[in-house]
């Protein structure tokens, strides 16, 4: 069991939240395998780490590098992560054709 307080667990969780809204960009994948090294480095369980990433995420992390994508397409290069001022983390965000950058909906 890692030292880390439950606050310090959470703050993690939120990041990891954050970033596994799009499994599909490979940004959003570097970030969640340094954050996976930095949780085995602390020594943190299995069960807070699949308490942290979620089954699935996990899933995604040790099959990361082999085709996992069953049409193997290539992930989307029309999107982009956003830190918008004033706001508590990134967001992402989609590049329309005309370049210019706008939050996603659900329906994105």
């Amino acid at each position: 069991m890692s030292e880390l307080q439950q606050e310090q667990l959470s703050h993690i969780s939120e990041i990891v939240g954050t970033y596994s809204a799009d499994p599909d960009d490979p940004t959003s994948l570097e970030v969640l395998l340094v954050l996976q090294e930095v949780c085995h480095i602390l020594e943190i369980s299995h069960y807070e780490m699949v308490s942290i990433f979620g089954k699935r995420t996990l899933h995604t992390l040790r099959t990361w590098g082999s085709n996992h994508r069953e049409n193997g397409s290539a992930p989307s290069p029309r999107r982009v992560w956003i830190w918008w001022p004033g706001s508590p983390r990134p967001a992402l965000c989609k590049i329309l054709d005309d370049g210019t950058i706008a939050r996603m909906t659900h329906k994105d």
